[in-house]
């Protein structure tokens, strides 16, 4: 046999199967229906693999065919792994669109057969195969039969309907003419037009042609022009190298125009401003930037649900969205609908339910998820069609006809999910979400079940997790493990939601809308956040009023005495980030406030004798009140109390003893919380001695003070005097997941600490221990473990077998000279995401990397790390690798450089990994990686 058979048929296969594949893996990730083709074509596949390899198991030649056979080996593995991934989740419930820990399954598998084929350079190819007709022909059978791709989507997926647009769009926007400097797209709300602008922003084409250029997306709205400037001139900043940290030295309006009007002259640009609306026309007057090149290589796209105003604005092209036709529809309404079936019989009664949709992509998508759960039940079908019928009827205009249909999706909803979509519109428009904070209002509003002052963010993203699926939200941000982070609401959508919630559930939200006052009323909830309010009104009354949200209200810093009292029904009261500076009395009133949030407010005491009456308070969230000095005396009162949070008190000086026998507490935050000058001090409670009062002797605070808060599963202290840790301190702790233990006078951990096994994130601050002990390997649970300033750390144990550990950062240790070699041992840290190595002055090479090691492994800092030379051996093998930061280590960054002795390490590392190696700092990634609380 031709021993040119095997690097044949790969070369024949790599050009035809192996990208076909690729493009139908992308495709997955967006579409049901090409998971489904995905998973038909690979079975095809597997065959010729099969056969391939029986056939270059009869070759005997002794030139390569070894690594031929030994790549082919691993493609076939790597297909019959992505075969498995496929089949694992052909029938994903709900949305596919939000399934993103599918989505990112399925990406995996893809990086991995894109590496395993960019190392077919190392496979002769050259040799012929025309005499293999048959498997070429064979090959060629399997791609005439491949789904067609409609677009190369990069983080959205393409409206069906809009290919034709997302082509045109594209070429305008590449385009050379003069007539295509400012291009629109106009349409109602809900048909597409963000879709289709991202879709093409993402495209290869586009990156490409903007590589060197500047890309900035403004949503704009009814954003202020001064908001919109600050964001153009951030986004310029983090974009343009020698930019970096300009924007620090320019504050005021004009040197912020300056700064961006330089900026735009000097690069290419491709802006765009999405959501346009009257009054806009500032923003697009102060783009109109001369530029020293052909001002036709730079772009503006504006997208408006008015197209007269695109026409005032000078656009000259404009693409009009138009509604699905009904065949379009129905393939978009399919995908959402029917997950896990045909309609079969219930086809023409679905057919006319999405054709009642008008064609409109939003609508379709939001009905036929609701639908999806209602898949057999012909009954609720004809239900949903008479309501999407009489919508026509009963709401002549269009955009009450829009409201109707989407009102639908809401009603679907339990009452438990209806109420947590509702709250998205008490924020602003185009506000982008934390989930923390939404999962927060939704846990004290009781719709998580019992409140609980931790692990809500788990349930909250439960609940979540089903309005994504139900495209009802849109996710923003993921952590690494693929939870949301952030996410925010289709306008539209939240103007369904406002309408209900202020129409039907005694709600005023009137976030973000430069009030300076607000009225009383018989509402149950009140959200003006964002505003410009300086305080309650003095005759406001709201006997009725559980919630009332404040926050970034920068200008409000009075709260009337009169104004507390008729807010007898209150039980959330936030006033972060606001310019309270006293609390009235009347707070006492509010008998059944269960969180009071205070956080980044001038306030320097709490009023003793009325606040603790609050005896069903929860959480008292006093984080970076930096004038805070102390805390009422009488606080053991509060037995209800959950969470404690004085993180960042800078000016604290004295805790009452009465914090100690908070038992019911859950949360304990006082990291970065004491005096400058003096340790933080227990004041004892005042005694009365005829007429003198008796402060009686305070004292430091230790550990073991804290042993009766056995309900803790937060705790976080720093700077705290002990000298030892007491045995039997650590075992009083059973629950506890998160720890940061900031002790710095400690020599040892006691060894009931190993009772902990419940730890998931472990934050040590101990500069004079200088050995981890061994027992540390059994916190098999432990997620994330960061050793910071532990000065005198010689001696690590061999943190490899903590199989759960994703995350592992060691800072500031001053003594630590080597790494354990079991680090890069095969296996080792199967789920590290994550190992960040900084200012580690002694260090000075790094364990070689077996195969095998730190597999899932995506991101390694060695930062101002100046002993460390080279790059450590064996990284290649670090498939997953996409940063390495070598920040401040002047020696590795010199051998990395051009000429130097990992000069071409670091190049393969960039073009066949696509690794991409930091020189300065940067903190996105940390952050990207950064647990929060309550985290898996």
């Amino acid at each position: 046999m031709d021993p040119g058979f095997v690097s044949g048929f790969i070369g024949a296969a790599i050009n035809i199967l192996s990208d076909e594949t690729l493009k139908a893996l992308k495709v997955a990730i967006y579409c049901r229906s090409e998971l489904k083709s995905l998973h038909e074509q690979l079975q095809r596949i597997m065959p010729l693999m099969d056969s391939a390899q029986s056939e270059s198991q009869s070759i005997s030649c002794t030139f390569k065919d070894d690594a031929v056979k030994t790549w082919l080996q691993t493609l076939q593995t790597l297909l019959k792994d992505a075969n498995a991934t496929v089949t694992g989740c052909t029938i994903p419930p709900y949305n596919v669109f939000a399934r993103y820990r599918v989505a990112k399954s399925i990406k995996q598998t893809s990086k991995r057969i894109q590496t395993h084929i960019d190392n077919v350079g190392l496979i002769n190819l050259v040799h012929q195969f025309a005499a293999h007709k048959d498997f070429i022909d064979r090959i060629d059978g399997i791609r005439s039969k491949m789904p067609v791709l409609r677009v190369q989507p990069v983080l959205e997926a393409c409206v069906i309907g809009q290919e034709g647009l997302f082509q045109d769009l594209q070429d305008r926007i590449l385009s050379n003419s003069n007539q295509e400097r400012r291009i629109g797209i106009t349409g109602m709300g809900g048909s597409g037009k963000t879709v289709l602008l991202k879709t093409v922003l993402n495209s290869e084409p586009m990156q490409d042609f903007f590589a060197q250029g500047l890309i900035v997306w403004l949503t704009v709205s009814k954003t202020p022009f001064p908001t919109l400037l600050r964001q153009l001139g951030r986004s310029i900043e983090g974009q343009a190298m020698e930019a970096a940290g300009a924007l620090e030295e320019v504050g005021n309006e004009h040197n912020i125009k300056s700064f961006v009007r330089t900026m735009l002259r000097k690069y290419r640009f491709l802006i765009m401003l999405d959501d346009v609306w009257e009054g806009s026309e500032e923003v697009l007057e102060f783009l109109q930037v001369p530029q020293k090149r052909d001002p036709r290589d730079s772009k503006i796209v504006i997208t408006s649900r008015d197209p007269g105003l695109l026409s005032k604005m000078g656009v000259k092209s404009t693409i009009a969205l138009k509604p699905l036709t009904q065949e379009e529809g129905w393939e978009l309404f399919k995908i959402h609908a029917f997950t896990d079936f045909h309609p079969g019989k219930l086809e023409p009664l679905a057919r006319a339910v999405a054709q009642e949709c008008k064609g409109l992509p939003l609508a379709i998508k939001t009905v036929g998820a609701a639908m999806a759960g209602r898949s057999h039940e012909a009954e609720q079908w004809q239900i949903a069609l008479e309501k999407l019928r009489n919508a026509d009827i009963l709401y002549p205009e269009q955009e009450d006809q829009v409201f109707q249909r989407l009102r639908l999706s809401v009603d679907a909803l339990n009452s438990n999910l209806r109420a947590c979509f509702l709250y998205f519109a008490a924020y602003k428009e185009d506000a982008i979400i934390d989930v923390e904070d939404i999962a927060f209002l939704w846990n004290y509003e009781g719709l998580l079940g019992n409140s609980t002052g931790y692990g809500y963010l788990r349930q909250g993203r439960q609940l979540l997790n089903s309005l994504i699926d139900r495209c009802l939200i849109d996710v923003v941000s993921s952590d690494r493990n693929g939870a949301v982070r952030s996410c925010k609401i289709h306008d539209v959508l939240r103007d369904v939601a406002l309408r209900i919630a202020e129409r039907e559930e005694k709600c005023l939200f009137r976030a973000g809308k430069d009030l300076t006052t607000f009225q009383a009323g018989t509402f149950q909830r009140i959200s003006v956040m964002d505003n410009k309010i300086s305080a309650i009104p003095e005759d406001f009354q709201g006997p009725s009023l559980e919630t009332l949200l404040l926050s970034a209200n920068t200008k409000f810093s009075r709260i009337s005495d009169n104004a507390l009292r008729s807010l007898t029904a209150l039980r959330i009261l936030d006033l972060r980030d606001t310019a309270v500076q006293v609390l009235p009395e009347s707070i006492g009133f509010l008998k059944q406030l269960i969180c009071l949030r205070l956080s980044k407010n001038p306030i320097q005491n709490l009023p003793a004798r009325s606040f603790i009456k609050l005896k069903r308070l929860q959480v008292l969230d006093l984080s970076e009140c930096l004038n805070l000095t102390n805390l009422p005396e009488g606080i053991s009162k509060l037995k209800s109390l959950q969470v404690l949070d004085l993180h960042g008190c800078e000016s604290l000086g004295y805790l009452p003893l009465g914090l100690t026998s908070l038992v019911s507490l859950q949360v304990l935050k006082m990291e970065n919380c004491f005096t400058s000058a003096l340790p933080i001090q227990f004041k004892p409670p005042t005694a009365i001695t005829g007429q003198i009062l008796s402060l009686g002797r305070s004292r430091t605070p230790c550990l073991s003070d804290l042993k009766a808060l056995t309900e803790l599963r937060c705790l976080e202290i720093d700077n705290w005097k002990d000298t030892s840790i007491p045995e039997g301190t650590m075992s009083c702790f059973t629950k506890i997941e998160r720890l940061i233990l900031g002790m710095h006078s400690i020599k040892t951990l006691p060894q009931d600490m190993v009772n902990n096994k419940g730890l998931r994130h472990l934050v040590f601050k101990c500069s004079n221990i200088n050995k981890l002990p061994a027992w540390m390997t059994e916190f098999q649970n432990l997620r994330s473990l960061k050793l910071f300033n532990s000065r005198s750390l010689e001696i690590l144990p061999a943190l490899d077998k903590l199989e759960s550990l994703g995350c592992l950062e060691i800072h500031e240790c001053d003594k630590l000279k080597a790494l354990p070699i079991a680090f890069g041992r095969p296996g080792a840290f199967p789920n590290l995401r994550m190992l960040w190595l900084r200012k580690l002055e002694m260090l000075q090479n790094l364990p070689t990397i077996g195969r095998g090691s730190m597999p899932m492994l995506e991101v390694l800092g060695i930062e101002k790390c100046m002993q460390i030379s080279r790059l450590p051996d064996g990284i290649k093998r670090l498939d997953n690798l996409k940063v390495l930061s070598i920040y401040g280590s002047r020696e590795l960054i010199r051998a990395t450089s051009q000429g130097g002795e990992d000069w071409k390490k670091a190049k393969r590392l960039q073009q066949d990994k696509h690794v991409k190696i930091l020189k300065e700092r940067n903190t996105e990634w940390i952050n990207a990686f950064e647990m929060k609380l309550g985290d898996d």
